[in-house]
């Protein structure tokens, strides 16, 4: 019998990482009998995002609808059926978006006896929140400010998340983590989630240099908002990038991008107290409301917002947030 793991994100708790090392490690994991597929973007070092999109029933507004669904799923199909591993990984941020019944339909009716692990990484809320609003206004011409679009969009529910897959896959095959922001062991607690011979295979390979989708910093994250403000509305979901001369610049001088004072932060993770004490109680054993992993403490985080506040005021720009 083979085992799926799907590891369903959420975005911006390492996936582009852990989707690049594995990637980039394909064949030595492939030695040791776990298959990450190549079909739909797993080739290029990337996640199955085109393959998860083809789950969701109704598309965010920056979504970009896969260009040929079908085919993806062929493809990954194809690949499942003909892989000799016992262990096969697919990873999306997108599958947060899935119809869980969906994609185990789609999965059970491949032919083939499969079992399933489904892994999650969650973050504190607050910031969770001000990272999707940075990768928003970096990548898809976000133009409102931090409040309207968390009030609009964001969803930090992950009670309510894992235990809808859980219904579908079953909940002792639920692993969930959280995502240590400060101390980033993203992918040595990865592989925690994986089968005991792989988790060995992780401190033999070479780490992967470079930033994975890095955050814009405060300055840039500023101007890049007014540049979507004063771009056209044609093309909101086009991934548009700040010219490399100018993020050069800024990033030797940039700040943090922090949104939240500490009391706006506690106050914005209080919204989800109850459902994250049901969440540390089921899926991580613990008692707490608090989920941890923060990069920043109290004191650190009303540093950077200040500075944050005194850029702003230099540049005389207001409403960020």
């Amino acid at each position: 019998m083979k085992t799926i793991y799907l590891h369903i994100g959420l975005g911006k708790t390492g996936t582009t990482t852990i989707q690049k090392y594995m990637g980039h490690n394909f064949q030595v994991f492939l030695e040791h009998g776990l298959h990450y597929i190549q079909s739909s973007g797993g080739i290029h070092g990337a996640g199955h995002q085109s393959f998860a999109k083809s789950f969701i029933h109704q598309m965010p507004g920056y979504m970009q609808a896969p260009v040929n669904d079908v085919s993806d799923r062929n493809a990954v199909i194809g690949e499942i059926r003909e892989c000799k591993e016992d262990n096969i990984l697919l990873s999306s941020e997108n599958f947060q978006l899935a119809d869980p019944e969906r994609v185990k339909d789609f999965l059970d009716n491949i032919g083939l006896e499969l079992q399933y692990k489904i892994i999650l990484f969650v973050r504190s809320q607050d910031e969770l929140a001000e990272s999707e609003y940075n990768q928003m206004v970096k990548v898809r011409k976000e133009k409102r400010t931090f409040y309207s679009y968390v009030k609009s969009e964001f969803d930090g529910d992950f009670m309510r998340l894992a235990s809808r897959w859980g219904k579908t896959f079953g909940e002792s095959n639920i692993i969930c983590k959280i995502y240590n922001a400060k101390g980033y062991t993203v992918l040595a607690d990865f592989f925690t989630c994986l089968p005991e011979n792989i988790k060995k295979v992780k401190s033999t390979l070479p780490s992967i240099k470079g930033s994975s989708n890095k955050s814009l910093g405060y300055a840039q994250l500023m101007i890049k908002r007014m540049l979507n403000i004063l771009q056209s509305s044609e093309a909101d979901n086009e991934h548009v990038e700040l010219p490399d001369s100018f993020r050069e610049i800024f990033e030797t001088i940039d700040i943090p991008p922090l949104l939240m004072n500490s009391a706006e932060a506690r106050k914005f993770r209080k919204i989800y107290q109850k459902s994250n004490k049901k969440f540390n109680k089921r899926y991580l054993g613990k008692k707490s409301s608090e989920l941890g992993g923060s990069r920043y403490s109290d004191d650190e985080r009303n540093q950077h917002f200040q500075n944050c506040k005194d850029l702003a005021n230099i540049f005389s720009i207001k409403g960020l947030t």
